[in-house]
């Protein structure tokens, strides 16, 4: 799976399970969880990258691969 697919897909079902798309920048995707995901992962928000470069700089942000 290409990265562009593999973001779609996970932005697409974060979406479908609540989550917000709260903001887009420097590589960097943020997200606000509804109440119930935010339970399920143990925090409010993600802030994801699909590029390790973005992560080694970012140490609050998870890297998907």
């Amino acid at each position: 799976m290409r990265s562009a697919e593999l973001e779609e897909l996970i932005r697409v079902s974060l979406h479908s399970l609540g989550a917000e798309e709260t903001g887009r920048e420097g590589g960097i995707v943020r997200f606000r969880l509804e109440e119930d995901l935010a339970a399920r992962f143990g925090r409010g928000g993600l802030n994801l990258t699909f590029r390790p470069a973005v992560a080694a700089h970012h140490p609050d942000v998870d890297l998907v691969s």
